[in-house]
């Protein structure tokens, strides 16, 4: 086996452990989703999609960005060979994870009536919030556990972590919701977040790390410098789940919270099933440039064409499939109410696929610990999209949203590559223009057809484009891996 064989089949490994991963999630999302629209509506989606965001915002704000970072950290010494350097930047990470989980967990509890006010506009969920405070401690946990495996590069692990953790926190909330209603959303995250760690400690009981004892002194300078990096990291996600926040903000004030429903609803279709490939990317990818990037760089370069090629041509057979789909999942996954949602589903579908190109490219930022860079270009993307996204909902309500997503992510594509091209000197192949232009262009015709056609001959029309896609996606692959032989030594 050729090593440029090799880094396309590890690639591909990640992507179909993680897309198996997604395919469960999908099947929980199909239920949980259902059992929310049919029990709660879309006003009680956008509820819970509110106190989930506020979360979000709150645990990236006081994590110190340490859960990502971290895996830059262990996969570097993960990579060197050096068992007594990685059991020591865990147990640093294991120290700072506790100080992290107490942070948040304080900051929701003694600010929960101004936390209310912000997300609300009124007082009425102080109570909630103060309740939602314990979530901090054991989702801190999780996401250590989650942190150590991946940059272990034990994907099996982390995989089966996942899909126990997403069984068991399905069949935790749905109690909630069919007997409480809308009342039942904040014990079903709470319930939720207890038993994903518990799961997740399971697991992570199964690689053995030998303990270091350490001082308060290195505890204290070892975690500072793990969180140079990491505080960069998580003012980018604070940056990001600001902008969400501020849109679901603005939809509910301008529009209403039924509207952020079918917001809400449409994104989790589109990122749903495309959410293997980036969860194979932030999963195996990140760890596994990190361990090169400052030792070889024509192998980091490598790595991040494979990973761009795989990417695409994963992604766009999945997205053609969404577009062809979008009106029975809705109706499968959710209820008619939802298909207002429609609209803003395909116009996104191209969307996506730049949206895994910049992704590709902007990892390569944080595997080089290029910590202005990367916030800068965070902070202005985030700042270009949430912009677009009012204006957009402003002139064209739901579907002004697609069209902000669409705009944004061709902007951000060629920032990220006129970065990255100046500061690094990377650079494409061709044999990845070839397959990019190819599967952008699909999406984008698939697009235009379901704008300007009935459904019924848009069917017709789509079916040979995305069989097409699909047969041209198994044919490259099958090049770059041989996949015959790569299913023949999995058994």
């Amino acid at each position: 086996m050729t090593e440029q064989q090799s880094s396309y089949r590890s690639i591909f490994k990640a992507t179909s452990i993680f897309g198996g991963v997604q395919l469960f999630n999908i099947i929980i999302t199909l239920i949980r989703g259902k059992a929310v629209a049919v029990l709660l509506g879309t006003s009680g989606m956008g509820l819970n999609g509110l106190f989930l965001s506020t979360l979000k915002i709150i645990s990236e704000a006081t994590n110190f960005g340490l859960p990502q970072s971290a895996v830059k950290n262990i996969a570097e010494a993960n990579g060197s060979g050096d068992v007594v350097m990685v059991s020591r930047i865990v147990s640093i990470f294991k120290r700072w994870i506790w100080l992290t989980a107490f942070l948040g967990a304080a900051v929701t509890l003694l600010f929960s009536h101004f936390i209310s006010k912000w997300t609300f506009g009124n007082e009425e969920y102080t109570f909630s919030f103060m309740f939602l405070s314990i979530t901090f401690i054991f989702g801190a946990l999780t996401g250590g556990i989650y942190t150590i495996l991946r940059g272990l590069r034990k994907l099996k692990l982390l995989a089966k972590a996942n899909i126990f953790g997403s069984a068991a926190g399905l069949l935790v909330s749905l109690p909630f919701f069919y007997f409480w209603g809308e009342d039942g959303i904040v014990p079903a995250i709470i319930a939720t977040s207890i038993v994903t760690y518990v799961i997740s400690l399971f697991f992570r009981k199964k690689i053995s790390i030998d303990h270091v004892n350490l001082s308060l002194n290195e505890t204290w300078h070892g975690g500072t410098e793990m969180a140079k990096l990491g505080i960069t990291m998580s003012m980018s996600m604070v940056i990001t789940s600001l902008s969400a926040y501020i849109l679901s903000i603005y939809i509910v004030r301008t529009g209403s919270l039924s509207d952020l429903g079918l917001y809400s609803a449409g994104t989790s279709i589109i990122i749903g099933y495309t959410g293997m490939v980036f969860t194979a990317m932030s999963m195996d990818y990140f760890p596994r440039l990190s361990e090169v990037i400052n030792l070889d760089p024509e192998k980091w370069k490598l790595i991040v064409n494979h990973q761009a090629e795989l990417v695409v041509l994963i992604l766009g057979p999945i997205l053609l499939a969404i577009l062809l789909t979008a009106p029975y999942l809705i109706k499968l996954l959710l209820t008619n109410e939802f298909l207002g949602a429609l609209g803003f589903i395909q116009i996104a579908v191209p969307a996506i696929l730049l949206k895994g190109v910049t992704w590709c490219l902007g990892y390569i930022y944080l595997a080089k610990g290029a910590k202005k860079i990367f916030l800068f270009t965070e902070l202005i993307g985030n700042i270009i999209l949430l912009t677009a996204n009012i204006g957009g909902y402003y002139l064209y309500g739901i579907n002004g949203l697609g069209i902000a997503l669409l705009g944004s992510y061709s902007l951000f594509t060629i920032l990220h590559y006129l970065i990255v091209r100046y500061k690094y000197r990377f650079s494409f192949n061709l044999k990845f223009v070839l397959i990019f232009w190819i599967q952008l262009s699909a999406c984008l015709l698939g697009l235009i057809l379901s704008l300007l056609l009935d459904y019924n001959y848009f069917v017709f029309f789509l079916s040979p484009i995305l069989i097409g896609s699909s047969i041209y996606s198994a044919y490259q692959i099958n090049k770059r891996i041989g996949l015959l032989k790569y299913f023949k030594s999995l058994k």
